[in-house]
């Protein structure tokens, strides 16, 4: 059987030791974060190395513009070509046709003489004439007038045919022109919105450089400071420790009743804190079990607060044809609905804007999309409006949307409308794309 008394003597027995032999003189110092690498920096050469992959993007789609403005130009002076050959085929076809007239009105007067004179056979007009001669000069020159006029009609009719035909070749010619036109037009906006949306993520970084600078100075100045103080604490431990190795041994090796006590004391704060550090670890297991799935509420809830604590409908999404986890990323994103829209942002509840806003959604659900609404025009698999699903993204020239079914989307609109649901198609779609 262990004595009772056994840990007060072993600890009487420690004091003593500690007090013959008095361990070296220790000062706290303060715990150095000091590292090599500044994480700060690695924050700066990150956001560098996004912002020029976003300037470069920036600079090919600047060419692509350039191009294409070149042959607008080209395709500006094919439209001025073919208007200027259609006012000269109108004018071409207005002389043709004012000739065909006179011809026509001729003839019929020549026509209506000959009538009026009567039988113009030879045998009437040798009898009106008396003179066999005179009736064969005539009758051919009544022939010849008649193959004349005819002959001139008919000329007159094919060229006005030509001219008509001529005129309709160069307007369809002028209207396909103009549709081309119109084409380069609409990729030349959307290269233009493209590009201000790029910029203003490039605006965006170049804030992000400057805060990640800040923070990296700072971190620095912190890093010097903790070294001085560092420095500092360990030139007062070696003064202290030379001090007390000069200092004479007078220790005294009796011991008190009250080191007994005291070591009683110490052996009960032993146990405390021994009970203390089991409770702790018991606490860390539990805090282990967390999830990270986004929250997400099931098919059987009918409603969901939003961030701003409105209540929406969600039963027509989970009532609706597609997958449970499109769904589900379309209930999701419909909890922030009345959060700002700010431009070149990616916050779901400070602001973001129509991309940003897609992107971050289906980062969440572990999709990696691209930062822009043009490129996210080239994700995924493309299906048909009349097949959309909840969670497909849909695109439109210059901005990008999550479908939620029923004919409708949930989106970072504008400035002044931020994230809202609205109909699916307030304005042509370019294409649909199913990410999952």
């Amino acid at each position: 059987m262990i004595c009772a008394v056994c840990p007060v003597v072993a600890g009487i027995a420690t004091n003593i030791y500690s007090l013959a032999y008095p361990a070296p003189v220790v000062i706290d110092t303060p715990t150095v974060l000091y590292d090599d690498d500044n994480p700060y920096d690695t924050d700066v050469l990150s956001l560098t190395a996004e912002q020029e992959d976003v300037d470069a993007q920036i600079e090919d789609k600047t060419d692509m513009l350039v191009q294409l403005m070149a042959e607008q130009e080209v395709l500006s002076a094919d439209i001025d070509r073919v208007n200027e050959e259609i006012e000269t085929a109108t004018d071409d076809l207005a002389k043709a046709t004012a000739l065909e007239e006179e011809q026509y009105a001729a003839m019929l007067v020549r026509i209506k003489y000959l009538y009026e004179a009567g039988d113009t056979s030879l045998i009437s007009i040798y009898i009106k004439t008396g003179s066999f001669a005179e009736a064969v000069t005539l009758s051919d020159y009544y022939k010849d007038l008649y193959e004349y006029d005819r002959n001139m009609l008919s000329e007159y009719q094919s060229t006005v045919a030509e001219v008509t035909e001529l005129k309709s070749y160069l307007e369809a010619e002028k209207a396909d022109l103009e549709k081309m036109m119109a084409d380069y037009e609409t990729q030349s906006s959307e290269l233009e919105a493209s590009i201000e949306e790029l910029k203003e993520i490039s605006d965006n970084y170049e804030i992000q450089i400057a805060n990640a600078k800040a923070r990296a100075a700072a971190y620095a100045s912190m890093i010097e400071a903790q070294k001085a103080a560092a420095a500092q604490a360990a030139a007062q431990a070696a003064a202290a420790q030379a001090a007390q190795n000069n200092e004479p041994d007078d220790t005294d090796t009796t011991v008190s009743s009250d080191l007994v006590a005291d070591a009683g004391d110490t052996q009960d704060t032993d146990s405390n804190v021994s009970d203390d550090d089991n409770t702790d670890s018991s606490d860390s297991g539990n805090n282990d079990s967390g999830s990270t799935a986004p929250s997400v509420p099931s098919s059987g809830s009918s409603t969901i607060t939003t961030t701003k604590g409105a209540t929406y409908d969600v039963s027509p999404i989970y009532g609706a044809n597609g997958s449970d986890l499109g769904k589900q990323i379309a209930v999701y994103a419909c909890q922030f609905i009345g959060n700002p829209y700010r431009a070149g942002g990616t916050s779901l509840t400070d602001g973001s804007d129509c991309s940003g806003f897609t992107m971050t959604i289906y980062s969440i659900f572990g999709y990696s999309l691209p930062r822009t609404s043009y490129d996210q025009r080239f994700i995924g698999t493309e299906v048909s409006y009349a097949d959309a699903q909840p969670g497909d993204i849909i695109c439109y020239s210059g901005h990008v949307a999550i479908y939620i079914g029923n004919g409708q989307i949930v989106h970072a609109s504008t400035p002044s409308g931020g994230i809202k649901v609205g109909s699916a198609t307030y304005t042509s779609i370019i294409t649909v794309r199913r990410i999952i």
